[in-house]
């Protein structure tokens, strides 16, 4: 089989368009999907018990329940149905019996049980889930609180992805490690490479130059790339200021939406 042999074929059209076919392919696609699962839930694949809600037929779940985990080794759960069904405790049942310890699930679900009530996750023991993660769309600042206080015992980070069906893996998140997190604040993002076809426009990002940073409201969040390096009197906040217009190529929209800029002139 050739690397760039077919995987799969996804059609997307998300609420506008007309339905389109999101071709990826063996390696690259598998290795995306190995890597960010690996990297982002910080893997410990002889110990974890992972858990991802998502539909298996939505790229979430092709990605971070079927070809990520499988690459990895991770002990999976894997579950059809909907999180009220047959009782609302379906999911924390699920997670105590099975020993969760990664929970990866959307904010539309996290709502729905800020509105059912806290009472049906505190029947359960949960002290096991170290590490929580959502998708889908920018988690509220609510969401992320309930979510954290509720799920993960107020200690577990909290990791907000996001990526499409045409990307097929996570580019850019929060990576979650530190337990001193708050809802809306920037944390480190993974080192970034780009494609060779684009390497006049944009260079290799280590650690220290990337970095998650937070837009003016909570929980809104952009992945920056800065030229210069942060002092105290001059900090890179990734803020759509003037000066970090002038630093970086693209600046975040003003709805929210994470997007990785490239260091100009490269």
């Amino acid at each position: 089989m050739d690397s760039e042999d077919l995987l799969f074929l996804m059609y997307t059209s998300g609420t506008t368009a007309k339905p389109k076919g999101i071709v990826h392919t063996t390696a690259g696609y598998l290795v995306g999907a190995a890597t960010t699962h690996y990297y982002i839930f910080d893997l410990k694949a002889d110990s974890d018990v992972y858990f991802c809600t998502a539909d298996i037929g939505w790229i979430t779940g092709h990605s971070y329940i079927v070809y990520g985990p499988l690459a990895n080794q991770a002990t999976s759960v894997i579950f059809e149905g909907t999180p009220d069904y047959p009782t609302r405790t379906v999911w924390w049942d699920i997670c105590e019996r099975y020993g969760v310890t990664i929970l990866y699930t959307a904010p539309t679900a996290i709502r729905s049980h800020m509105k059912w009530g806290p009472e049906y996750a505190e029947k359960h023991d949960l002290s096991k889930i170290r590490l929580l993660g959502s998708v889908g769309e920018p988690i509220n600042p609510e969401a992320w609180t309930w979510y954290r206080d509720h799920i993960g015992g107020g200690k577990a980070p909290v990791i907000d992805t996001w990526w499409q069906t045409e990307t097929g893996s996570i580019p850019d998140h929060a990576a979650a490690r530190r337990h001193d997190a708050q809802a809306g604040l920037g944390q480190q993002a993974l080192p970034v490479s780009t494609p060779p076809s684009t390497t006049s426009r944009a260079t290799r990002l280590g650690p220290a130059e990337a970095a998650i940073s937070s837009c003016a409201s909570p929980g809104r969040q952009c992945c920056a790339a800065s030229t210069t390096t942060p002092t105290a009197s001059s900090p890179n906040t990734g803020h759509c200021s003037p000066g970090n217009l002038r630093r970086r190529r693209r600046c975040p929209d003003r709805r929210g939406r994470r997007l990785l800029a490239a260091r100009p002139g490269r």
